[in-house]
C-alpha cells in the first residue's frame, strides 16, 4: 500500500511538472519569468544597464514598436548559453562572437506579452524552432499558418477579343482611377501616457528618441555643409567669370520629369474548356502614389512605421495558435511570439495615427495646390 501511495504522490508531481512546462510563455508572470530564467544554475544573464538594454533594443527588427507601446509595458533583456551551464556576464563581453540565445521580453502589468528569441552562433535548427513553438502554446491547442496573404497590389485581368483587358483592384477611394499603394505607413507619435510619465525620460523609448535626435542633427548638418559647398561654387564661378560667350549661360541644374508610368507584365492563362495554356504581355501603371514618407531637409526626427497589410496586427504573423491567443513571426535564426489582444491595441493606436495623419495631410493639400 505503502509503495502504491509513494507511486500515485510521483506520478502526480510528474503530471504536474509537465502541466507546468507545457504552459503557455505568453502571459506569465514577471516572477515566474524571473524563477525560471535567473536560476542560480543554467540560468539566463540579464543585461543591467541601461546603455545594454538600449543596444539590445536597437538591434531588434520592431525596435521602433517599442515607441508606441503603452506606458504600463517594461523591456527585459537576457542572454542564455546554448547549453546548461549558468550565463554570465563573460559570455557576453564579445558582442561580435556570442554564441547562445538573446531574448527580449515585453512585460504589460507584469505579464509576458511579447517574447523574441534570437539564436547567435550556430543556425537555428527545426528542432529547436519547434521547441519554441511548443513552449508558446497551451497543451489542448495548435500552430497554425495565418491564411492572409499580403498583396500590395492587384489587378483582374480578362481577355476579350483575343486582347487583355487590366483593371487594378483596390479597397481605396481613387483606387480604380489612380494607382495607389496600398502600402500604408505611420509617423511614429509615443502615446501621451508614455511621456507624462514621470520616469519617461530615463525610459528606452527616450534613449531611442535621443539618438535618432542625435542622428538628424547629424544629417542636417551635413545637408547645410552641402548648401554651403555649392553656395561657394557659384561664388567662384561668379568670380571667374569673362566676357566670352557660355553655352547654356545662366541655366540652373535640370531636373527632368520621369515620364515612365507603366510596367511590363506577362501572365500565364489557362483555359479548362480547350485545356491551353498561353502567356499574355500586358502594361499596368507603375507610379504608386503615397507609397513613402514626405522627406525635408529639417532637424525634425521622423520616425516612421509600415503598418502591416494583414488586418488586425502591428508586427505582421504568419502563425496563431488555434485558440487564436498567440501569434508567431519568423525571422532569420530568430522567432517572434506575442499576444493577440496587445497586438490587436497597437494596431488600434497605428490607426487612430494614421487617421489623424491622414486629415493633416488633407489640410496640407489644399494649402499646396491652393493657387492652382
Amino acid at each position: 500500500m505503502k509503495h502504491r501511495r509513494l507511486a500515485k504522490l510521483t506520478l502526480l508531481s510528474l503530471s504536474a511538472a509537465l502541466a507546468l512546462s507545457a504552459q503557455a510563455r505568453i502571459g506569465e508572470t514577471k516572477n515566474d519569468i524571473q524563477a525560471r530564467m535567473l536560476t542560480k544554475t543554467g540560468g539566463a544573464y540579464a543585461y543591467p544597464s541601461k546603455e545594454e538594454r538600449f543596444r539590445e533594443a536597437m538591434e531588434l527588427p520592431y525596435k521602433y514598436a517599442f515607441l508606441i507601446m503603452p506606458g504600463d509595458v517594461k523591456q527585459c533583456f537576457f542572454f542564455k548559453r546554448p547549453d546548461a551551464q549558468t550565463t554570465t556576464a563573460a559570455d557576453t563581453v564579445q558582442q561580435h562572437e556570442l554564441y547562445g540565445w538573446e531574448v527580449n521580453m515585453s512585460l504589460q502589468s507584469d505579464k509576458s506579452v511579447l517574447e523574441f528569441y534570437r539564436r547567435h552562433g550556430d543556425p537555428m535548427t527545426i528542432e529547436e524552432a519547434v521547441e519554441l513553438f511548443n513552449l508558446q502554446k497551451k497543451p489542448d491547442a495548435r500552430w497554425k499558418r495565418s491564411e492572409f496573404v499580403d498583396s500590395v497590389k492587384s489587378w483582374e485581368v480578362s481577355i476579350k477579343d483575343g486582347k487583355p483587358s487590366v483593371k487594378a483592384k483596390s479597397s481605396a477611394e481613387l483606387g480604380a482611377v489612380l494607382p495607389t499603394a496600398q502600402s500604408r505607413f505611420i509617423y511614429i507619435d509615443v502615446p501621451d501616457d508614455v511621456r507624462a510619465s514621470t520616469d519617461f525620460p530615463q525610459s528606452l523609448q527616450a534613449q531611442i528618441i535621443a539618438y535618432e535626435q542625435r542622428n538628424a542633427y547629424a544629417k542636417y548638418r551635413q545637408y547645410l555643409e552641402k548648401q554651403n559647398a555649392i553656395k561657394a561654387q557659384k561664388t567662384t564661378r561668379q568670380q571667374k567669370k569673362t566676357n566670352a560667350p557660355v553655352a547654356n549661360a545662366g541655366t540652373r541644374k535640370i531636373i527632368p520629369a520621369d515620364g515612365y508610368t507603366h510596367r511590363y507584365v506577362e501572365t500565364e492563362f489557362f483555359s479548362p474548356d480547350n485545356a491551353l495554356l498561353s502567356r499574355v504581355g500586358y502594361y499596368v501603371d507603375d507610379i504608386f502614389l503615397c507609397d513613402r514618407p514626405i522627406t525635408s531637409p529639417t532637424k525634425e526626427v521622423r520616425l516612421t512605421m509600415k503598418i502591416p497589410n494583414q488586418p488586425g496586427t502591428a508586427f505582421g504573423y504568419s502563425f496563431e495558435t488555434s485558440d487564436g491567443e498567440v501569434r508567431a513571426k519568423l525571422y532569420k535564426n530568430a522567432v517572434l511570439f506575442f499576444d493577440a489582444k496587445f497586438d490587436s491595441r497597437l494596431r488600434e493606436y497605428m490607426e487612430s495615427l494614421y487617421k489623424k495623419q491622414c486629415e493633416r495631410r488633407a489640410e496640407e493639400a489644399k494649402e499646396s495646390v491652393t493657387k492652382f
